[in-house]
């Protein structure tokens, strides 16, 4: 055997070894993206269905004695941290979505978020509480004013309000629900 060929063949060998090398990458590469996506559009249906599933009923104790107005406040603002839960996941779920799924689904997850800090400020105002808007902060101060807007007017009752964002709601994260279910489709 002449050394040429010896090299020629070692030559490509090796070429046949990096493209393999380099498709292995490239095929671990592609799994790893489509298992991150899925895990964000699994955590976006779990948002979901914590928004769609939050208990808002405000359970009064069965006794004698008549419930104070502190245990009253203790009881509705457990009520109001169950909205906080899902809001607080809700920076979260933008962060994700503005970084892996852009256009596709930024608008429809902005109004969900939106609506749920409406629904939360609204529930809020209707069961007392006080200095409420410095739980909200950024982009949901302008939604507050507007609401308080509303309400200070007297345009709509905090009932109609109430109702207005918890249809709004359901329909925003129905969108959202049917547009994931599509994506989950296609990968």
């Amino acid at each position: 055997m002449n050394i040429s060929f010896i090299l020629t063949a070692s030559s490509g060998a090796t070429l046949l070894l990096a493209i393999a090398a380099f498709w292995a990458i490239w095929q671990n590469r592609s799994i790893q993206i489509r298992n991150r996506k899925e895990r964000i559009l699994k955590d976006i249906v779990d948002w979901l269905i914590s928004i769609r599933t939050v208990d808002v009923s405000i359970p009064i104790p069965i006794t004698d004695k008549e419930i104070t107005e502190q245990e009253r406040k203790r009881i509705e603002t457990n009520v109001l941290f169950r909205y906080f839960l899902p809001t607080l996941t809700s920076e979260y779920i933008r962060a994700m979505v503005r970084t892996t799924f852009k256009k596709e689904l930024e608008s429809d997850v902005d109004n969900i978020i939106e609506s749920l800090n409406a629904y939360v400020y609204i529930r809020s105002v209707c069961s007392g509480a006080k200095d409420v808007k410095d739980a909200f902060g950024g982009t949901a101060i302008a939604m507050v004013e507007e609401v308080s807007k509303q309400i200070l007017e007297g345009k709509k009752t905090k009932d109609q309000l109430l109702d207005e964002y918890d249809t709004l709601l359901i329909k925003c994260t129905t969108i959202l629900l049917v547009k994931v279910g599509n994506i989950i489709a296609r990968l």
